[in-house]
């Protein structure tokens, strides 16, 4: 278990203190976030990918190739997790607040490239109404 913790504790350590590596763990967090919601409906389309790959241009000024390839890192990082901690966690440690909403709406864009927006209406009006204690 010792052998572990410090394994983890060097490894935390370099990535923290290469500027390089910081910014590579914050842009795969963030373009990991963007896969979840292009995944959120089990379904992919051309539209979607596109916006996601938009989304990281703009976000984060990179090239077609670059944003190609952090794409795809991205999702096989969503494929090898077994929840969104990770990708929030950096997030939430990496961004300021002016940054975390851009992504917000980068989101919120993707899922609107195809009616996503339309799905969340739809499944926000097919949920059950909870009524407060004075209405009942």
């Amino acid at each position: 278990m010792r052998k572990l913790k410090a394994w983890i504790t060097r490894t935390l350590s370099a990535a923290e203190a290469d500027p390089a590596a910081r910014e590579q763990a914050r842009n795969l967090a963030m373009a990991s976030l963007l896969v979840e919601v292009l995944r959120a409906d089990y379904e992919t389309s051309e539209a979607e990918r596109r916006q996601v790959m938009e989304s990281l241009r703009n976000m984060l000024g990179l090239g077609e190739d670059a944003c190609a390839e952090l794409l795809a890192d991205a999702e096989q990082q969503v494929d090898r997790a077994h929840d969104l901690h990770q990708f929030t966690a950096e997030v939430n440690r990496a961004l300021a607040p002016e940054e975390k909403l851009r992504l917000v709406e980068q989101m919120w864009l993707g899922r609107d490239a195809v009616g996503g927006a339309a799905t969340v209406r739809r499944a926000r009006s097919a949920a059950p109404v909870r009524r407060s204690r004075s209405e009942n």
